[in-house]
C-alpha cells in the first residue's frame, strides 16, 4: 500500500473549468496518465486497462439517515494507457463518464447483482469472479469531509483510503478528499505491479494537470498559480 502527498482540490476545480469537465474526469484522467507513465518507464505498452467504478445510487445526504447501507453499483471504466496527449485522455474519460452517469448502466448492474445475491452463497462468489476478473481493480472517488474534523480534540491532518480488491485483481486506487485536500492511495499484489511507488509519484506530480491548465485556461495568472502548487502541501495552521 502506498499514497501521495495531498494535492490542492482548488488548484484541481480550476483544471476542470478550465476544460468544461468535472473534477471528477480529471482525477480518473490523471490516473490514466499516469500508468501511462508507469508503463513507459518498465518498457511495457499496453493500449488500455479497465477499473471497477462504484456509483453511487442514492443522492448524497449529510444528515445521518434513520437507515445506514449503501446503495451502489460496480460498472466497467476504461482508460486509455497509450496515450501521451493529457487533452485526448481526459476527452476520453469525459466521455465515457458522462456515459456511466446518464446512462442505465449502473441501475441495471445493481438489480442484477441484488437478484444474484438471493441465490446460494457459492454462485453468487461465482459470479463475483467473473466480473472482477476482467478488471485490473476498483478506481473510486471518495469525498470525504470538507472542513476540519477532531478526534478527542486532536486535529484530523488528513486522510487516505484504500478500495477493497475483489478475485484476481492487481490493485485498487482510491482517490480521496479532506478539508480541500486530495490524497490517492493504491492497493496493489507488488508481484505483479512491482515500483507501485511510481504510479503514485506521477499522479502527484500532476504534470498532466498543470499542463492541461496552462493550454485552457485563458491566461488567468491566479489559476496558474494554482497550478504550480498542486503537489505542495498547505501550511500545517488552519
Amino acid at each position: 500500500m502506498a499514497w501521495s502527498e495531498p494535492m490542492s482540490l482548488a488548484a484541481i476545480k480550476a483544471v476542470a473549468a478550465a476544460n468544461r469537465c468535472t473534477v471528477n474526469d480529471v482525477l480518473v484522467a490523471t490516473v490514466a496518465g499516469a500508468l501511462h507513465d508507469y508503463l513507459e518507464a518498465h518498457d511495457a505498452r499496453c493500449s488500455s486497462v479497465t477499473f471497477m467504478v462504484p456509483v453511487n445510487l442514492k443522492p448524497i445526504d449529510l444528515t445521518l439517515p434513520d437507515t445506514l447501507g449503501n446503495e451502489f453499483a460496480l460498472v466497467q471504466l476504461e482508460l486509455p494507457t497509450d496515450e501521451p496527449d493529457a487533452h485526448k485522455v481526459l476527452e476520453v474519460a469525459k466521455r465515457r463518464m458522462d456515459r456511466i452517469k446518464h446512462g442505465h448502466e449502473a441501475a441495471v448492474a445493481f438489480r442484477f447483482q441484488e437478484t444474484i445475491a438471493g441465490f446460494s452463497h457459492e454462485l453468487y462468489e461465482a459470479s463475483v469472479d467473473l466480473f472482477t476478473n476482467r478488471t485490473i481493480g476498483t478506481l473510486t472517488n471518495v469525498p470525504g469531509p470538507p472542513m476540519p474534523v477532531y478526534l478527542a480534540g486532536a486535529l484530523v491532518d488528513g486522510m487516505v483510503g484504500w478500495a477493497p480488491i475483489s478475485g484476481n485483481q492487481p490493485m485498487s486506487v482510491t482517490i480521496y478528499s479532506y478539508d480541500g485536500e486530495v490524497t490517492v492511495g493504491i492497493a496493489c499484489d507488488t508481484a505483479l505491479v512491482p515500483d507501485h511507488e511510481m504510479i503514485i509519484d506521477g499522479f502527484a506530480t500532476a504534470r498532466r494537470l498543470r499542463h492541461g491548465l496552462r493550454t485552457t485556461g485563458g491566461g488567468d495568472p491566479q489559476r496558474g498559480s494554482d497550478a504550480d502548487h498542486l503537489g505542495q502541501r498547505r501550511p500545517a495552521s488552519r
